[in-house]
């Protein structure tokens, strides 16, 4: 089940990631000093994620994605 969180989590970890780029590059390009302490934040739970993600065995990983690919087949296909 842990294998299966952090593959779905995955997307938003990415896109929370290039978030926070994106926000300071925006505030030091706009002149305003960017929000360290909200950027910061963001970066920790990325690195617990990574954490968390690295702990996880490989074979229940692989179960997890079969899990997954078996379920996007019954949401995408006609029986």
């Amino acid at each position: 089940m842990k294998a299966l969180i952090i593959i779905l989590t995955a997307p938003f970890m990415l896109f929370f990631t290039l978030s926070v780029a994106s926000t300071a590059e925006w505030c030091i390009e706009q002149g305003t000093t960017p929000p360290w302490g909200y950027l910061a934040g963001i970066v920790a739970m990325d690195i617990i994620w990574c954490i968390c993600a690295s702990r996880c065995s490989r074979e229940s990983l692989y179960e997890a994605l079969r899990r997954y690919e078996k379920f996007m087949n019954k949401l995408f296909t006609n029986h």
